[in-house]
C-alpha cells in the first residue's frame, strides 16, 4: 500500500425539495394568471355573444327578403320579447308570428337560447303593427310600410360589461349595425362597428 493514497467515498447527495415559499410563491403567481385569464376570456365571450346576436337578427332579415323574392308573398320578421326571453321568428303573410309560444313561425325562428344569453335591451321597436313586426314587400325588396323602420338594442349578457350593439332597419329594408355611445354604453364599446 501507498502512504498517501487515500480510498475517495462520494459524499452522500442530499435530497432537495421545493421549500414551502417556494411552493407558496408558484402557487399566488399561479392564481393571479389563472384570474387575468378569466377575465380576459369573459369579455372575449360577453363580445362574441353580442356580435353573433347580431349577425343572427342581421341574417334572419336577409332570409326575410329572400323568401319574399322567392314565394312572392310578403315576408313577416317578428322581434318579440325582451331582456334575456327574446325570439325572431319568419312568417309568410303581413301578420307576424308569436314566437314566444308553442306555435312556430312557418318560415324560420331563433328562439333564446340561441343567442347563448345576449339581450334585448327593450321590446323592438319598428314602425309596423304591432310595433315589434315589419314586412318585406316582395315585388319592391322594401318594407311594406314605408314609413317604417326602427331599431333593436342588444346588450351582452353581463351588466359588468354591457357591451351593446344596435341594429337599425331603414324604410327601403337595409340593414346596418352601429355602437351606441354615451352613458355606459361608452365604457365598453365594440371599436368594430361605426358609432350611432
Amino acid at each position: 500500500m501507498t502512504i498517501g493514497h487515500r480510498r475517495s467515498h462520494p459524499s452522500p447527495r442530499v435530497a432537495r425539495g421545493f421549500t414551502l415559499i417556494e411552493l407558496m410563491v408558484t402557487v399566488a403567481i399561479t392564481v393571479v394568471l389563472l384570474v387575468l385569464v378569466a377575465r380576459s376570456f369573459t369579455e372575449f365571450r360577453e363580445k362574441a355573444i353580442v356580435r353573433g346576436a347580431a349577425g343572427d337578427l342581421m341574417a334572419l332579415v336577409a332570409q326575410a327578403k329572400l323568401e319574399a323574392a322567392k314565394r312572392n308573398d310578403f315576408v313577416t320578421v317578428s322581434v318579440r320579447g325582451s331582456g334575456s326571453a327574446w325570439c325572431i321568428g319568419l312568417q309568410k303573410g303581413i301578420t307576424g308570428c308569436d314566437c314566444t309560444s308553442t306555435t312556430l313561425c312557418d318560415i324560420s325562428q331563433l328562439s333564446t337560447g340561441s343567442f347563448n344569453g345576449a339581450k334585448l335591451d327593450a321590446a323592438a321597436n319598428f314602425g309596423g303593427s304591432p310595433a315589434t313586426d315589419f314586412s318585406i314587400d316582395p315585388r319592391v325588396g322594401m318594407l311594406r310600410n314605408l314609413s317604417g323602420g326602427g331599431s333593436v338594442l342588444l346588450r351582452s349578457p353581463s351588466d359588468r360589461w354591457d357591451y351593446r350593439v344596435q341594429f337599425n332597419l331603414t324604410a327601403t329594408a337595409q340593414t346596418n349595425l352601429c355602437a351606441p355611445t354615451g352613458g355606459s354604453a361608452g365604457k365598453h364599446k365594440l371599436s368594430d362597428y361605426p358609432s350611432c
